[in-house]
């Protein structure tokens, strides 16, 4: 919508609507959320947050069986979206599929709803009471591809300190701004893309679909971006795209989610005189492992592991060169949810 949003503001609009859902809510209770890249899905994130309820990111791609998988995993009892975004998303007979097993609530209601109580909460905003930094902030659910998508539970620690270890590793500061097309309800998107500019204090525009491949370069430049945020296929299809000068400010690109290839490296080194800085991860690790930074990069590889990580290799049966990774520190998930441990 082009309408920014001060820290101020947002602090203001994410305590009005935790105080307003606080009362058809309980404490520690998975909330599914339901909406694109916006600032109003940061509202209500930070929303949740603030009276410490969970929000349960729902990957609205992934189809409905997968969809309702998940509310019966995280045991979702109300799914928190917007009238426009089903509209506009075609979204329809996923509402349709879920309404008998959830209660939706549109974030275009939540407003009439208010109460004058509500409204001055936002001047004096509560920190969330009874929430430890290691009890669950949010759950991302996997894609599925070893069965039923498993919800991986985020703890407010782990969190924090993926954003501290990427914050350690590369130099981020109030004058950049960064461009974050990838869906929060993948960890790439949400803790890397939202989560560590806003709560590091650099601004962040938020696009709603990765796959305008046109229109992505275009925006980039006309908000003047200088960190980025995406995978192999996205860059691609925008670099095809895109004008020798829409990426004239960027400082970095980070990239991840799948391997880049040399090409995809090639044309922005040539293009836009742009490196490209890979790394890798998983949901269950909020989500950076490794990653290749300024001081430390190496093409085709994804870069030196993050601070405060310790790993080994143990080899595999059948396989020569590799073996199984097992990694260890701050940012590896609470658990699986539902799932007995092995």
């Amino acid at each position: 919508t082009f309408t920014p949003l001060t820290y101020r503001d947002l602090v203001k609009r994410a305590s009005i609507l935790g105080t307003h859902l606080q009362k058809t809510t309980i404490q520690g209770e998975n909330v599914g959320i339901l909406l694109p890249n916006s600032a109003g899905t940061v509202t209500v994130f930070f929303g949740l947050q603030s009276i410490g309820r969970v929000a349960a990111m729902l990957n609205f791609t992934s189809g409905i069986p997968a969809i309702l998988s998940a509310l019966s995993t995280a045991g979702i009892k109300t799914v928190l979206t917007s009238r426009r975004f089903v509209e506009m998303a075609h979204l329809e007979s996923l509402i349709a599929a879920i309404e008998p097993v959830t209660h939706i609530r549109y974030v275009e209601d939540l407003r009439t709803e208010l109460t004058l109580t509500d409204k001055l909460s936002g001047f004096c905003p509560e920190k969330s009471k009874g929430v430890s930094p290691q009890d669950p902030a949010v759950i991302l659910f996997t894609s599925g591809s070893e069965g039923n998508p498993k919800g991986v539970v985020l703890s407010h620690s782990n969190l924090m300190s993926n954003i501290i270890q990427l914050a350690s590793r590369v130099d981020f500061n109030q004058s950049d701004v960064v461009f974050n097309c990838l869906p929060m309800f993948h960890s790439f998107g949400l803790c890397g893309g939202t989560l560590l500019p806003i709560l590091s204090g650099v601004k962040t525009f938020l696009y709603p679909n990765p796959l305008h491949y046109r229109i992505v370069p275009e925006i980039v430049y006309s908000v003047n971006a200088t960190i980025m945020f995406g995978t192999d296929t996205f860059l691609s299809g925008y670099a095809r795209m895109a004008n020798a000068y829409d990426f004239y400010r960027m400082r970095y690109i980070f990239a991840g989610a799948e391997k880049i290839k040399d090409s995809t490296r090639a044309m922005y080194m040539e293009k836009f005189g742009v490196r490209i800085f890979e790394g890798y991860g998983t949901t269950e690790t909020s989500p950076v492992i490794a990653v290749n930074s300024p001081m430390f990069h190496r093409a085709g590889t994804v870069g030196r592991m993050l601070s405060g990580m310790t790993c080994r290799l143990d080899p595999v049966d059948g396989v020569d060169d590799g073996g199984r990774l097992w990694v260890k520190g701050p940012n590896v998930m609470s658990g699986y949810l539902n799932l007995p441990e092995k």
